[in-house]
């Protein structure tokens, strides 16, 4: 999530502000988060302990085990290529991923409190876990569909001054969008999917106004 909003905050400031400004921004907004690290002590120790982890190459750990759950999905889709293991299977199929790939060296993040997860924290990879290739294919369809609507709505909102600024928000919402589709669970959770539906649902609404 940190990562979705830093770079979303990044892509609609260097829209917005000139070159020289979006610069002076980010480097203001770098201290800012400096100076936090270094008085919040809580906050200090979790980048301290991340940073030692990133050293050593404990990548699960720095992901706090959210790569188990996008190998086992990975496993899945490879042992059911086809049609996958069902909708909404995810979390069933679990616990065989993980023997399955524990019998063959894989380590899994040791701090988790359950045996299992719940969904694959990757709705990109959770997806083609459930439907296989063909879901792989039609979410490729409709991501290269978003895609010519947002070109097609962001062309037309920087056609005026006044639309410059939503064009702005609009690229860089799609963008964190983008991140969190990849990286967690948007659409599991009803606080979060029903924004997400309303972005898709102005960019096509703007690309049609903008075709017709």
């Amino acid at each position: 999530v940190l990562l979705a909003v830093l770079a979303a905050s990044l892509l609609l400031w260097a829209r917005l502000l000139p070159r020289r400004r979006a610069v002076l921004a980010a480097a203001l907004a770098a201290a800012v988060a400096v100076a936090a690290v270094a008085a919040v002590e809580p906050l200090r120790e979790r980048v301290v302990r991340k940073a030692s982890q990133l050293r050593q190459g404990q990548i699960n750990h720095v992901l706090t085990g959210r790569l188990d759950g996008w190998r086992a999905a990975w496993w899945m889709l490879r042992q059911h290529p086809l049609a996958g293991v069902g909708h909404g299977a995810y979390r069933a199929e679990f616990a065989g991923a993980r023997l399955a790939l524990s019998e063959r060296g894989v380590r899994f993040y040791p701090r988790h409190k359950q045996p299992f997860f719940a969904n694959g924290h990757s709705e990109v990879l959770e997806s083609a876990a459930s439907w296989g290739w063909p879901g792989v294919a039609a979410m490729a369809w409709a991501a290269a569909l978003a895609a010519a609507a947002g070109r097609r709505a962001l062309r037309r909102l920087r056609a005026t001054p006044a639309g410059r600024v939503e064009a702005a928000v609009l690229e860089a919402a799609s963008l964190g969008l983008a991140v969190l589709v990849a990286t967690t669970f948007v659409f599991h959770l009803a606080l979060v999917a029903y924004p997400a539906l309303l972005l898709v649902a102005a960019l096509f609404s703007l690309a049609r106004e903008e075709g017709g």
